[in-house]
């Protein structure tokens, strides 16, 4: 693996992006909840007044920028109106997930490179005929733009295009990936540096136990390619998995559902649940959390709160 990159960009850094102190598999850690009982879990690992100050100038930064890196208006309208682009969005998002898991990705890179996939995709303007080969490229181009900017050892081309049960069915020569990371980075005008929904995990991850965080991170990763499917996606690793999932593609849109909502709105949707269903003793944390996001974002938390009960119910159910 290189472990230097030729695209660097000179942005301004919000917040380190370590490693996750928790286990890289969600296996692992759903199985590490297990080993306690949830209303013994040590929810905060330092109080609210210890992190006000850090967390809210931070958080302030977050808010101001997220909607620098959203989506290209109109591209909600063209996922709804569009089967094509909505399933052409899916596949992309599925293959980026299994990938970045598959390479052991921090979950920063994985989250960046589907931001990158959704303001590709708005710039594209296209919304009919993604070929298969299309969504290919694109997927590995942005996964490893996303990989450059964040990772300290990237993985190279070949080892992208290698991975068990997800080899494109197309072959592309590191030529092509690179004409298309640049047609990437000249539609994102260079901005990497974005502000995800797990931008706001990462900000509280030393503030909050491995469980929790665990947790959130979980349903945020179902939020980007819908509650259910991710499920099955990212805990059964087969192709015969991933054959199923794509015969569902024309009736899953739950995933284009949670686009609707900025980041900050998503984070604070699932970290409601997930403190909800691990204990309740951290609503005081929650509540310093929510008092953060602007007045004007609160009815648009309560419906993303709402898709969220709603989704959890259906994929328990």
């Amino acid at each position: 693996m290189e472990s230097y990159s030729p695209l660097l960009c000179r942005e301004e850094v919000l917040s380190p992006s370590p490693k996750p102190s928790f286990p890289t598999h969600l296996e692992d850690r759903g199985e590490a909840v297990g080993h306690f009982g949830l209303a013994e879990l040590p929810i905060l690992v330092h109080p609210c007044h210890a992190i006000e100050e850090e967390v809210s100038s931070v958080l302030e930064k977050y808010l101001q920028s997220e909607h620098k890196y959203g989506a290209i208006g109109g591209y909600l309208e063209r996922l709804h109106s569009s089967a094509d682009l909505c399933n052409a969005r899916f596949r992309g998002v599925q293959w980026i997930l299994l990938a970045g898991l598959g390479l052991s990705l921090q979950y920063k890179t994985i989250f960046s490179a589907v931001n990158y996939l959704d303001r590709f995709l708005s710039a594209s303007r296209r919304s009919h005929n993604w070929e298969t080969w299309m969504i290919e490229l694109i997927s590995v181009a942005c996964l490893s733009v996303a990989s450059k900017f964040e990772e300290v050892c990237h993985p190279t081309f070949a080892e992208y295009l290698q991975i068990k049960d997800l080899r494109p069915e197309h072959k592309f020569d590191p030529g092509t990936i690179k004409q298309m990371e640049l047609l990437v980075l000249k539609a994102l005008e260079w901005k990497l540096n974005c502000v995800t929904s797990y931008s706001y995990v990462e900000l509280l991850e030393a503030h909050l136990c491995p469980q929790l965080t665990a947790r959130v991170t979980d349903l945020l990763i179902h939020t980007l390619c819908g509650m259910h499917h991710t499920l099955r996606i990212v805990h059964e690793h087969t192709a015969f998995v991933s054959s199923v999932l794509f015969k569902d593609l024309k009736t899953n849109d739950t995933a284009s559902k949670f686009v609707e909502h900025n980041p900050s709105v998503v984070a604070v949707s699932v970290l409601r649940h997930a403190v909800k269903e691990i204990a309740h003793t951290a609503w005081n944390f929650l509540s310093f959390i929510e008092q953060l996001i602007p007045v004007e974002c609160k009815e648009q938390m309560d419906i993303c709160s709402k898709m969220v009960e709603k989704h959890i119910s259906m994929k328990e159910g």
